[in-house]
């Protein structure tokens, strides 16, 4: 993505980083409510589906296989519908388009630039 090869052992420590963020939003921060910490869509909410939705660019679903995730997603996606999609165009864009798809999924750059 930016001409250089990726560093490898970063990129382990930085899935590990995501694998860790995913289970601890799923078992502490939505354990009893239907968004972070609350019945109500918040601030903490937006950050964070935000950042959780930067890996769609490269065909990467942080909620897969994780039913909890999932769900909090889809209603934070519905609770800011028509804004979340519009602001997402370019996410879905390159999502859909393969852009950066075989650099993640390959571990490359991409997922650096997300998580650091």
């Amino acid at each position: 993505m930016f001409g250089t090869e990726p560093n490898e052992e970063k990129i382990r420590e930085s899935m590990a980083v995501l694998r860790k963020s995913e289970k601890m939003l799923e078992t502490y921060f939505l354990k009893d409510t239907k968004f972070i910490n609350s019945d109500e869509i918040s601030i903490a909410d937006l950050q964070a589906i935000c950042e959780f939705t930067q890996f769609w660019s490269a065909g990467v679903d942080p909620a897969e296989g994780k039913p909890r995730l999932a769900q909090w997603m889809d209603d934070c996606k519905k609770e800011l519908q028509p804004h979340f999609d519009a602001v997402h165009k370019m996410v879905y864009m390159a999502r859909d388009k393969g852009i950066f798809k075989g650099k993640l999924q390959n571990q490359s750059s991409l997922l650096l630039c997300v998580l650091v």
